[in-house]
């Protein structure tokens, strides 16, 4: 399938997504969907793009749909790997309380686009607010 990929307006006009990711780990996947954090270089040149981004990809795989999203920059320092997403990333987005479903419903909202009648039965089932 081919997908139609789609930056969050956040992400726009950064420079660090026109390259490709230095780490990627996948934290949850089923038919109907894939969540991934990725950590993308800084740009030492860029002050404002100098430190490592972390970002989320969710992959709708039924609508052939996928969404990158910023989450935050990387410590200074850190090896910034899929050990780092594994021990900080992921313990941080849940002590936050956010999973993976999370980002399927935040992502769309992000990028104003309407949850499928799919997303909306699954976030439900999934006890999550689609509102």
């Amino acid at each position: 399938m081919e997908y139609r990929d789609i930056l969050a307006a956040h992400l726009t006009e950064d420079q660090r997504v026109k390259n490709e990711p230095a780490s990627r780990l996948s934290i949850f996947s089923d038919p109907e969907y894939e969540v991934s954090i990725l950590i993308y270089p800084g740009i030492p040149e860029q002050s404002s793009q100098s430190a490592d981004l972390i970002a989320i990809l969710v992959k709708y795989k039924e609508e052939g749909l996928r969404i990158l999203a910023k989450l935050g920059s990387c410590e200074e320092g850190a090896v910034h790997d899929h050990k780092y997403i594994e021990k900080v990333v992921v313990p941080r987005l849940e002590a936050e309380g956010k999973g993976p479903l999370h980002f399927v419903r935040d992502v769309k909202k992000w990028c104003r686009i309407p949850l499928s009648e799919r997303d909306q039965i699954n976030l439900i089932n999934a006890g999550l607010s689609i509102h």
